[in-house]
């Protein structure tokens, strides 16, 4: 079968791709250290080229295709019809050069590498994507929990490149490069083919870097230094009352001192509305090579609500692109390492520097390279220009207000949009005439029918209600009850003591209307409680660690007990772990930190999601393992050696293995439910010392 011949490896090919790989590199070296003495633009292109050419040389060594994945085709066909400043890479979280995840990253990626060390994809909040769509051309490691499993009307394709080994064999399960991907399916998996990419970096990065420079040089609307605020610890950009040019787009500029003031930056007046107008903020670096973004970015939008981060899949309401460039460059590109060390809010556009994410971002990351930290969000940019190449958007939006209008004081003539005024329509007078005797009775109905598109717009504002939710996680639980009963009680009293009235029957029902709009954005909460994850790589001794790993679990447990979802504390506890075992710090915490996961797989309602994050929990545990042998601590391998047990039994319950089975004697049974057993009174116990603690 197609399959089986995909899963088959040739030695020999193999070992061309390797060789060829070594001599590729060996030579790219050669060439990029050549081109080191020109300037530092011709040297990032230079090494930009260079990236390419790997990709390439791999993509040619491949040999034999693997006709058991499909062809992913090419960008364009998955977005025909971009309306984006932006282009291609306004449909992705990061699109980059080259990707590192230490931390979550909750969105779609588009990378020429990656270096995978940690689960990314766009989350499901509420269903609103189609589909989610990733590019991979090279892989130096990728996580087994990577990506979002498809959902009821989401589907998710992937597209590899043609260098990457793929084995489809299993549908449920495929294989990347020897990782088995546990949220992906076979069909949902693609690959280049026959050397065409399905993202050509070099052209998309060309255009980007133009892109960069011309932005930084238009007229702007207005211009900020830190002495163009009157109070430091209230910096304020308003732009309500700025004009936007012809294409919708109002242009500020800052100096480099603005984001590098550890104040928080509030950008206020940005419109809330899909087709609202683009804010465009030039960051000038002024030369410097590690430039430190220290100032956390606030949103007002223009009818008052905020916005903090969180997870989304409504990106409707990013108005706002961050543009870095360097004003003392030649090509103004910025170069070197921006780091933000604040939360973060709005797309950034630095196609030839670096970013480090230390603290959550919102928005596109679109970047030489990027390095994830901290947990980020994708929230596209809408850069809604007037489309005038698309008759979707311009055709039917005047002929749907022109016949509700007529219809109220005419009869049949305003019924037939092409051609008022002339009698040709008359067949089509029989079915107007009927109307006509009743009179007014019949034209009321059309009204409502042309203000129901109206009642999305009141859904717009909705999202920065999330900020009235935010200080109930700093507040008692006690508090959040009264203010969730009242509204309830309240509106049951006047409806049995004046039924009969209409006023009383019409108040309730804006709370009525109010409370589905809270339920839908308890949603988006869980992620918005901020987890910092320690930086092991500044850590000196064990003690240290252990305290870093104590305030982890601390903040765990704070966002256990405010609500979070089970899946989303796994991943946070799955993350930490990584970062301990990498930098070498397992410790008495970690083993704590995967019990409170453990206990958190047992919450999940779906006996799959257990399935998968218990495998996970195993894999971390034996990697823990492994490197508390390697320090011989036995006290701390006696413990995780004590917790893969439990796991290991949970595990069997769950796919149904615990149960006696035809090959099973009964004392293995009986063992086995002992274990289980055991394994439940323990993290009861564990779980009483917990709350003391607390």
């Amino acid at each position: 079968s197609n399959n089986a011949k995909a899963a088959t490896t040739d030695t020999d090919t193999a070992s061309a791709v390797t060789a060829t790989t070594d001599t590729t590199a060996a030579e790219t070296s050669t060439d990029t250290n050549d081109t080191t003495a020109t300037t530092n633009s011709a040297k990032t292109t230079a090494q930009m080229v260079s990236a390419q050419t790997v990709a390439t040389t791999l993509s040619q060594a491949v040999t034999q295709a693997n006709d058991a994945v499909a062809d992913g085709g090419n960008v364009t066909d998955d977005y025909p019809d971009l309306h984006n400043m932006l282009g291609v890479s306004s449909q992705f979280h990061i699109f980059a050069r080259e990707a590192e995840l230490h931390a979550h990253t909750n969105g779609n990626i588009a990378v020429q590498n990656l270096v995978g060390n940690v689960n990314f994809g766009t989350n499901i909040i509420e269903e609103l994507l189609d589909k989610d769509i990733s590019y991979i051309q090279n892989i130096t490691n990728i996580a087994g929990s990577s990506f979002v499993s498809a959902g009821e009307t989401r589907s998710n394709k992937v597209i590899f490149g043609e260098n990457i080994d793929i084995d489809v064999s299993n549908p449920n399960r495929p294989m990347v490069n020897g990782v088995y991907i546990d949220h992906l399916l076979a069909s949902e998996v693609y690959q280049d083919k026959d050397g065409n990419v399905y993202i050509d970096f070099d052209a998309e990065f060309a255009k980007l870097e133009k892109l960069s420079a011309s932005l930084s040089e238009q007229t702007p609307e207005a211009t900020y230094s830190n002495d163009s605020f009157d109070d430091m610890n209230q910096r304020v950009i308003d732009v309500t009352d700025m004009e936007p040019d012809a294409d919708g787009h109002i242009v500020i500029n800052l100096s480099a001192d603005v984001l590098n003031t550890s104040t928080p930056l509030t950008i206020k007046g940005l419109s809330a509305d899909p087709d609202g107008n683009t804010v465009i903020i030039n960051v000038d670096t002024a030369g410097s090579t590690n430039y430190q973004v220290n100032s956390q970015i606030k949103i007002i939008y223009d009818d008052g609500t905020e916005r903090n981060n969180q997870e989304t899949e409504d990106f409707g309401d990013n108005h706002l692109l961050w543009n870095f460039y360097d004003s003392t460059a030649s090509d103004k590109l910025a170069t070197g390492v921006i780091s933000v060390d604040r939360p973060f809010q709005g797309s950034i556009l630095a196609p030839a520097a670096e970013i480090d994410a230390n603290q959550n971002i919102d928005g596109n990351l679109i970047a030489n390279k990027v390095n994830v930290k901290a947990e980020t969000h994708r929230w596209d940019l809408q850069d809604n220009v007037d489309n005038e190449n698309d008759p979707d958007t311009d055709e039917p939006d005047p002929t749907e207000p022109e016949d509700p209008e007529p219809v109220e004081p005419g009869g049949p003539a305003p019924i037939d949009p092409e051609e008022p005024g002339t009698n040709e329509p008359e067949p089509n007078e029989p079915e107007p005439s009927e109307p006509e005797e009743p009179g007014t009775n019949e034209p009321e109905p059309n009204d409502p029918e042309p203000n129901e598109p109206e009642e999305p717009e009141f859904q717009k504002p909705v999202h920065p209600t999330l900020d009235v939710e935010m200080p109930n996680f700093d507040e008692d639980e006690e508090e959040a009850e009264p203010d969730e009963e009242t509204p309830v009680e309240e509106p049951e009293v006047p409806d049995e003591e004046t039924p009969d009235e209409e006023e009383p029957v019409e108040e309730p029902e804006e709370p009525d209307e109010e409370a589905p709009d809270e339920v839908e954005y308890q949603k988006p909460e869980h992620p918005i409680i901020d987890v910092e994850m320690p930086d092991f790589d500044e850590i000196d001794d064990e003690a240290e660690a252990e305290e870093a790993e104590e305030e982890f679990e601390e903040e765990i447990e704070d966002e256990i007990e405010a609500g979070v979802e089970p899946d989303e504390v796994v991943d946070q506890i799955v993350d930490e772990v990584e970062n301990e075992i990498d930098a070498g710090w397992v410790t008495d915490e970690t083993v704590e930190e995967l019990e409170t996961a453990f206990e958190e797989v047992q919450k999940e309602a779906v006996i799959g999601d257990q399935i998968n994050d218990e495998e996970t929990l195993l894999n971390l545990i034996d990697q823990a393992i492994a490197q508390a042998k390697a320090h011989h601590n036995s006290a701390l391998v006696a413990e995780l050696q004590a917790l893969r047990t439990k796991v290991a039994a949970a595990l069997a319950v769950a796919q149904g293995k615990s149960l006696p089975q035809t090959s099973e004697t009964p004392n293995q049974a009986i063992s086995l439910a002992g274990i289980a057993l055991a394994s439940t009174l323990m993290l009861g116990a564990y779980a009483s010392r917990r709350k003391r603690q607390n």
